[in-house]
């Protein structure tokens, strides 16, 4: 099967080329960072096995955290520094040695930094790190560790699954195992976890216990070390990493569903411009948001893992106001579409796409949010019917406009109009089959939608003839 790839290791090329080339380069030390579970551990040892060295050189600092026993094993490795005591003894030991240390984990002891910083100063040494957060050494070669692309995702995934259940057939997942990858974020930790589990779990049956938080995530009979600690305390680690402040902007990060420019973040976390810049800056460093390098700006992440960890920490009343100041910008950027004549136009020129006011799934959380306003709702609808046509994601557009349309009442004639015009017009698309059905002379009625005649239903009848959208709502206005 295409799918399947040998155990371990996949994707990560252009990383470890970017090791070679650094220390080809002349730099002594390269320094691997990136939040926990992202697979720094696993590229360095793929890249001592790539170049021959084994693990012989290679120290985990997370097991030794005193500076001493750090020595210790590295003078236990080292030719010629068996009689070592101190870190003294070890950088005059090592003068004329040329060699490489390798030092796993970096952070959890800040004062190895010191001693690393003299080695690059008196020896030959070359130093290759890994830390969670970025590391102030001079003239360090630094590479930041971002998510496996997706295709890459799918094969460590199917790997891991396959390794813990002969039967497992990636075919037999669906859309279902397309959406737990994007879940998983293409972080190789969780997706190691998860594939463990399904052996047990269907894919769909993962995703629901995905959404009631990363649990699940933890170290499972087939596949995975037994003390490898779960997906969410190694998340928290990280999370306690980051100052006050910084737990607080990602908090109110969280809000977003997408993708989002610098421009949204200041609104939504609501501080001064350069503040609120650093920061984003800072969570970048730490591996938390990740930045997609679009033509046009560069936009900032929180991929979904994240999210559902983020969204349970820092207060709900932080949350409420972030997800209030949210609302009101998506708002703001499209409320020329719930005007008649700015849908019109939008949905003939594809201006607000060519403009990329918001991220579609930014739009589909304000259209489904019950405490967003009507209009609000109902702007986001239609919002997503422009910018997500081309894709023809029908399902998306279909359930947008019915949670715009919750909470509308006859006397919201104006607003019910513009969705069912954004109704039938994706339809005449071949959007949206069974919502609408071809009306007289040319026009398209519908008929399906959570306003229209039927159990419960407000009782209008609409119909778009030549583009013109006639009827009306009984007791309430119509267009």
């Amino acid at each position: 099967m295409q799918d399947r790839v040998p155990w371990g290791f996949v994707g990560r090329q252009a990383e470890l080329a970017a090791i070679v080339s650094a220390f080809d380069e002349g730099h002594q030390a390269v320094s691997i960072v990136g939040i926990g579970g992202i697979g720094k551990s696993a590229l360095v040892r793929r890249y001592l096995e790539a170049s021959g060295q084994g693990d012989g050189c290679l120290v985990a600092v997370g097991e030794h955290a005193d500076p001493s026993d750090v020595v210790g094993q590295l003078a236990s490795r080292l030719p010629g520094c068996d009689d070592v005591q101190t870190h003294e003894q070890l950088q005059a030991a090592v003068e004329g040695l040329d060699a490489l240390v390798v030092l796993d984990g970096i952070e959890v002891c800040p004062a190895m930094l010191g001693i690393v910083r003299g080695w690059l100063r008196h020896t030959g040494l070359r130093v290759l790190l890994t830390s969670r957060r970025p590391v102030p050494l001079p003239g360090a070669q630094t590479i930041h560790l971002g998510p496996l692309p997706p295709e890459a995702s799918r094969q460590l995934l199917v790997a891991r699954a396959s390794a813990a259940n002969h039967r497992f057939d990636p075919e037999e997942g669906g859309p279902p195992l397309g959406a737990l990858l994007d879940r998983l974020s293409g972080v190789p930790l969780a997706i190691g976890m998860a594939s463990s589990k399904l052996r047990t779990l269907s894919a769909s049956q993962l995703l629901a216990r995905l959404d009631e938080g990363l649990g699940v995530l933890r170290p499972g009979a087939f596949g995975q070390a037994p003390d490898d600690p779960p997906m969410e305390v190694v998340l928290e680690a990280c999370w306690q990493a980051l100052d006050p402040i910084e737990q607080a902007v990602l908090v109110q990060c969280s809000v977003f569903e997408g993708s989002f420019s610098l421009d949204a973040a200041d609104h939504v976390v609501g501080r001064d411009t350069d503040e609120t810049l650093a920061h984003i800056d800072s969570l970048v460093a730490h591996g938390w948001l990740w930045v997609l390098e679009e033509q046009q700006e560069h936009r900032v992440c929180l991929v979904p893992l994240f999210r559902t960890f983020v969204r349970g920490r820092g207060s709900e009343a932080a949350y409420t106001e972030a997800e209030q100041r949210h609302t009101a910008y998506v708002t703001r950027r499209i409320a020329s579409l719930v005007s008649p004549s700015g849908f019109q136009e939008a949905l003939l020129t594809g201006a607000p796409r060519d403009a990329g006011p918001c991220d579609v799934a930014d739009l589909f959380a304000v259209a489904l949010r019950p405490s967003a306003p009507r209009e609000a709702r109902v702007a986001a609808a239609l919002g997503v019917v422009v910018l997500d046509c081309d894709e023809g994601s029908g399902d998306r557009v279909g359930r947008a406009l019915d949670g715009a349309e919750r909470g509308l009442t006859a006397t919201d004639g104006w607003l019910v109009a513009r969705l069912c015009r954004a109704r039938l017009r994706h339809a005449r698309w071949g959007r949206l089959p069974g919502r609408a059905t071809p009306g007289g002379r040319g026009g398209v009625q519908c008929d399906a939608c959570a306003v229209c005649p039927g159990p419960g239903g407000i009782g209008h009848r609409r119909r778009l003839d030549g583009g013109r959208h006639r009827g009306g709502l009984r007791g309430g206005g119509g267009e």
